[in-house]
């Protein structure tokens, strides 16, 4: 009997961290087939994955249950194919980053074959943003602002989440668009090494936060008084400060990797001898924070063992410092006066920051202060500093010689888990009343 293999993806257009279901049918029973991802960056280079089936008793394959033989991931799961494709002709794939800063769709071409040879195929489009002009993109340069806004197109207003990112200094437009996607009014802002604003990330005002909250309440398109911040990294640090400061007008907090303490500033061209100042400021006076003190040698150390060890991990250069009570205490971000609910997200392997411990600590001082809204630690176990968007490419573990931490399946699973969990909890906590 004349077989016709089909493969069938949907939906074959959708947002990106929206999971999509792959089946192969056609096939012959308890035959072997190879199912293979691939795509684009912005830059041209070509990423893709693949994973090796038995097909079933009666010739079918779905990527929902069915176990990969061989691959580039190993349990089941229906989107393995997308975050586990990994950089074609890279000799150190773990430092690549899958980049993609455009709002343009991500094509992703599916092909299933059999002895090497093509059975079927198929091709999927990842939006960033709907393509049916339900959300709409405002540049923000109002009031020295820097940003990017983005909002669903509806009669009512929506409640809103300004995004803050980390060091990097990037515009987190991804994750905006994606919200709106979802119904919220976000509000993507950098806060340094953008545009006019500072260089270096020290002694940022946080006046400049609070200009961009009334930026938001004041935009016909939110809903005055639902407003959350949302923060990552670096960022995560500031989203507890900011509600910590403003509570009257932020209702709810969600940090990835965060840290609940204050950190000095980072320079561009970092010097031993710089004097250490604080990363922000309120009312033209900086806020205490943790010192970190290594000596010419210990730093002399750090650089050779990297170069040993092709990469070293920095979360130890603040785990030192958590351990002085003193210092801990004086540079506490006092989340307790947050006036919402608060949710933080880490992984155990974050080798860049101590986020879990920091997170830990965020959420014990709460607990012993009395914070009265739910307060929340998502953390996940082999996960390092990379959690984010889901179902896109895990690879990224390091940034040059600096170590990210976390498996690409631990990485992939922790951002499938906690971004659905982020939409729900901003629903509910940014909701009517």
């Amino acid at each position: 009997m004349l077989r016709r293999c089909r493969l069938e993806a949907s939906p074959q257009v959708a947002m990106k961290d929206r999971p999509v279901s792959i089946r192969v049918t056609g096939l012959k029973p308890r035959g072997r087939v190879t199912l293979r991802a691939r795509t684009r960056d912005e830059r041209g280079r070509g990423w893709s994955s693949w994973a090796c089936f038995e097909a079933d008793g009666r010739g079918e394959v779905d990527l929902r249950e069915a176990r990969p033989l061989s691959g580039t991931y190993r349990e089941p799961d229906p989107m393995g194919l997308f975050w586990s494709m990994l950089p074609e002709g890279s000799r150190r794939p773990e430092g690549v980053r899958f980049v993609w800063h455009t709002l343009a769709p991500i094509t992703v071409r599916l092909t299933v074959e059999e002895d090497g040879w093509p059975l079927a195929s198929t091709s999927l489009r990842r939006l960033a943003i709907p393509e049916d002009g339900s959300v709409v993109r405002e540049e923000v340069t109002e009031e020295g602002l820097v940003g990017t806004f983005f909002h669903p197109v509806r009669e009512e207003p929506a409640p809103a989440v300004l995004i803050l990112g980390g060091v990097g200094g990037t515009v987190g437009e991804d994750r905006a668009a994606l919200l709106a996607s979802h119904g919220f009014a976000a509000l993507a802002l950098a806060y340094y090494r953008n545009g006019t604003l500072p260089r270096a990330l020290v002694e940022i005002p946080l006046e400049y936060c609070e200009r961009a909250l009334s930026w938001l309440e004041s935009h016909p398109a939110v809903s005055p008084g639902r407003t959350g911040v949302l923060g990552i990294s670096k960022g995560g640090e500031l989203a507890l400060l900011l509600g910590a400061t403003y509570g009257e007008r932020i209702r709810a907090v969600v940090g990835y990797v965060p840290s609940s303490v204050v950190w000095p500033g980072i320079y561009l061209r970092w010097h031993p001898r710089q004097a250490l100042r604080s990363s922000w400021t309120l009312g033209g006076e900086p806020l205490p924070f943790v010192e970190i003190h290594f000596s010419l040698r210990e730093i002399s150390e750090l650089f050779l063992r990297a170069l040993k060890q092709r990469g070293f991990a920095p979360r130890f250069v603040q785990e030192r410092p958590l351990e002085d009570e003193r210092a801990v205490s004086n540079g506490a971000i006092p989340v307790e006066r947050i006036a919402g609910p608060v949710l933080l997200i880490s992984g155990t392997d974050d080798r860049l920051v101590p986020s879990n411990r920091l997170a830990d600590l965020a959420i014990a001082r709460m607990e012993s202060r009395g914070h009265p809204f739910r307060h929340e630690h998502l953390c996940y176990e082999g996960a390092g500093h990379s959690i984010g968007v889901p179902y896109l490419p895990a690879v990224t573990n390091r940034t040059g010689p600096l170590l990210h931490g976390g498996s690409m399946e631990a990485n992939a699973r922790a951002s499938a888990d906690s971004w659905p969990k982020v939409i729900r909890f901003l629903e509910e906590s940014l909701g009517e009343g």
